[in-house]
């Protein structure tokens, strides 16, 4: 097993040292951007410890550790972090500022390519000869705690609060990978391909596109199928409580200001149910369609389009095969229902299909990593140790047996794959269902229950990632388009 140390720094003896200036005995004097003397596909494992923030061009330098790097090889990088700009640019040598994410991006590369297998945040860098102050190596512990939670967590850090901190350093471990990353505009042409013949043979979507890789995050982990015959009576039941109630209407208004314009056109709302933000929408002048796959939704759509005045054109069909030309809307709209459909991929590659180049596409998607979810299911989890028994119906932080996945604000970032592009994402309502909280705004007057369920949107709409619903708004993907025009 060939094992390089690239600069010497981690005193191993079970390693080769490579260095162009300060060489061990059984070391190579060698530099990473003149190139290192081993062939390609011999190196088991790499140590670059504080190497590739000097390194003049970074790309060269991540190319030649790969090209010599056997396929699925580990690379161990610590390199200061971009956040601090004192640990950063002290030593003048140094030419890159970089983070996780920076790393995070080979995944993508065709002769670097690397998959990140683990990453961590260092507030504070032990250094030989000092001792941390206890209080700053007090903090730091709190510090890497919540910085390193979870992905998720080390992303926000970096992207939001992490510059005002400073963490001294970042540790990654790079796979490598000797595959190309997938080619997703000959992928996107296939999959149309397949499209257009299942159509002709009468196939559904799903099963025209299985054969191509499928994302691992909203596969279904069994079969679904599709739901034909749900009603009103499978959703919430009431009397609601006010922050059911606030978050029913509150979701409903979202949706619809997301996806209206002040010039109207044609919107499609996938699994419309009542259907009554299109026929809010319809009243305004927009071309309304809607779609579902229960005929006891349309039956109560067609009725409260009647009440109401609005003209609304109802379909009966499934959302992963839409029965609608390429092009055909200027929006498509989806709430609370992308994650009871058996095969979300194809409703995004559908939806990506029927809108216009310049349309948008608002999905609403209940978020399992809410503040109340994640709040609520840590209490849940100290009273069963205490209580010692556990909890006899399903907690809601829990997704019903009819999702297909685990709704959650890293999923809404991942949910257009190919097909669309992210354009931004907003939160509605906060506290919804958390333990006593409904119970408590009952008892307080009105005007006071609103004012802080009003409050506590406009918190949610800044920090979706707390927030109970996340609604973003997509576009389809330029490439995407151009291959249906060629």
């Amino acid at each position: 097993m060939i094992k390089l140390d690239i600069g010497c720094r981690t005193q191993r003896r079970d390693v080769i040292g490579i260095d162009p200036y300060l060489v061990p005995s059984d070391g190579v004097k060698a530099a990473l951007d003149a190139g290192l003397p081993f062939k390609d596909n011999s190196v088991d494992v790499i140590y670059a410890y504080h190497v590739l923030e000097h390194a003049p061009d970074l790309m060269k330098a991540m190319e030649e550790l790969w090209r010599v790097c056997k396929e699925g090889s580990l690379v161990y990088v610590r390199v200061p972090h971009a956040s601090s700009s004192y640990v950063t640019w002290v030593d003048p040598t140094h030419r890159h500022g970089l983070t996780i994410e920076t790393f995070a991006a080979f995944a993508m590369q065709k002769r670097a390519r690397f998959e990140l297998d683990y990453a961590r945040l260092r507030f504070v860098t032990p250094r030989a000869g000092a001792e941390p102050n206890p209080l700053r190596r007090l903090l730091g512990n709190a510090l890497d705690s919540l910085a390193n939670h979870n992905r998720a967590a080390q992303y926000r850090c970096e992207r939001w609060w992490g510059p005002w901190v400073g963490f001294d350093e970042a540790f990654v471990i790079l796979r490598a990978v000797k595959e190309p990353p997938p080619d997703h505009r000959r992928q996107a042409v296939e999959a149309r391909r397949a499209l257009a013949v299942a159509r002709e043979d009468g196939v559904s979507a799903q099963a025209a596109a299985e054969p191509r890789e499928r994302r691992r995050n909203i596969t279904p982990s069994a079969e679904p199928k599709p739901d034909l015959d749900y009603s009103l009576e499978d959703f919430f039941r009431g009397p609601y409580r006010p922050d059911t109630r606030f978050y029913i209407d509150r979701l409903s208004e979202a949706t619809q200001q997301a996806a209206d314009r002040p010039w109207p056109g044609r919107i499609l709302d996938v699994a419309c149910g009542p259907a009554e933000e299109i026929i809010t929408l319809s009243q305004r002048g927009w071309e309304a369609w809607g779609l579902d796959a229960s005929q006891s939704m349309l039956s109560l759509a067609c009725r409260k389009a009647r009440e109401q005045g609005g003209e609304v054109l109802l379909v009966r069909a499934i959302a992963e095969t839409l029965p609608f030309r390429d092009s055909s809307f200027d929006r498509v709209t989806c709430k609370g229902a992308m994650d009871h459909f058996a095969h979300p991929e194809a409703f995004v590659q559908e939806v990506a299909r029927v809108l216009k180049p310049d349309g948008l596409a608002v999905i609403a998607l209940a978020n399992y990593e809410s503040l109340s979810c994640r709040v609520g299911r840590w209490l849940d989890s100290a009273l069963q140790r205490v209580r010692h028994k556990n909890q006899g119906e399903r907690p809601y932080w829990v997704p019903p047996e009819d999702h297909t996945f685990r709704g959650t604000y890293n999923q809404v970032l991942d949910l257009g794959g190919r097909w669309l592009e992210l354009k931004g994402c907003l939160g509605v309502s906060l506290l919804w269902l958390f333990p006593g909280w409904g119970k408590t705004l009952e008892k307080l007057p009105k005007r006071l229950t609103w004012t802080i369920l009003r409050t506590a949107d406009r918190a949610a709409r800044r920090a979706p990632t707390m927030a109970d619903v996340v609604i973003s708004v997509w576009s389809p993907r330029a490439e995407t388009k151009g291959q249906e025009t060629a």
